[in-house]
């Protein structure tokens, strides 16, 4: 082995004892490091995961069968929502679900969003949504709009709940749209063989509604009447913004 030479001005023995010195102050930090960092929860003979105990639940839902009752199935849940995060209520409810009628397995994906955790319980073999479809109301809007309107749902696992919101979702694009008088019906189509449905939201449109009284509240009575007297004026009509009673509403023109 061969001698550590020394570089010009510092003897041998200060490059040893900084070395030494740094090692030291290096396997502090690293101990430091590691009582420092979050403790998880493990279970025997499994991975670490991260506990949710005593987190807020936002939201608990089942999906991927759409042949069961929805009814029955809510009834076996035992994590309710708007309490606190247990993981035996989540157990608890996992073995009751695996119980179900053609149910082979169960499995839980727990998401954290702003209100709270997110539950879903995934029933096997499950369903995923397949297409979404909307009759009648294409001859009004391009199909790319609708299914922004009804955030379709990529690769999800079917639920209720998800169907529930794209109707909402549609109504409100609908009357924002001046169709005031809308009804959407969802109709489920289950392809057994490829594991999917797809969804048909049957929009009655009906006459989209005209403006009528305009009024301008909150200022003076003269400056109200400026104002209400310049949404009938050459310059809003130049503008697209001409508002009289009687004329066809649009969300472009009010805006």
């Amino acid at each position: 082995m061969s001698t550590p030479t020394s570089q010009p001005g510092f003897p041998v023995t200060s490059n040893y004892l900084f070395i030494k010195v740094s090692c030291w102050f290096s396997g502090l930090a690293l101990a430091i490091l590691l009582t420092m960092m979050p403790a998880r929860a493990q279970e025997p003979g499994t991975a670490p995961t991260l506990s949710y105990e005593g987190q807020k639940v936002s939201s608990v839902e089942v999906a991927g069968r759409p042949d069961l009752n929805r009814h029955s199935v809510e009834a076996l849940i035992r994590q309710p929502m708007n309490a606190p995060y247990k993981q035996e209520q989540v157990d608890a409810t996992l073995a009751a679900l695996k119980k179900l009628n053609g149910v082979t397995d169960v499995t839980t994906d727990v998401q954290p969003e702003a209100n709270g955790l997110r539950i879903l319980f995934v029933l096997q073999p499950g369903y995923y949504f397949g297409i979404f479809q909307f009759p009648k109301a294409t001859s009004h809007f391009t199909y790319t709009r609708l299914l922004q309107a009804a955030n379709y749902p990529r690769q999800e696992p079917y639920t209720r709940a998800r169907v529930d919101e794209a109707t909402s979702n549609l109504l409100s694009f609908y009357h924002r749209a001046g169709y005031f008088r809308a009804t959407v019906e969802p109709q489920l189509e289950v392809d057994q063989q490829h594991g999917i449905v797809n969804v048909s939201f049957l929009s009655t449109l009906h006459k989209r509604a005209n403006f009528g009284e305009v009024y301008i509240e909150g200022l003076q009575p003269d400056e109200e009447k400026l104002l209400e007297g310049s949404l009938r004026s050459w310059r809003a009509r130049l503008r697209a913004a001409y508002i009289k009673p009687g004329k066809q509403y649009t969300l472009k023109r009010l805006q």
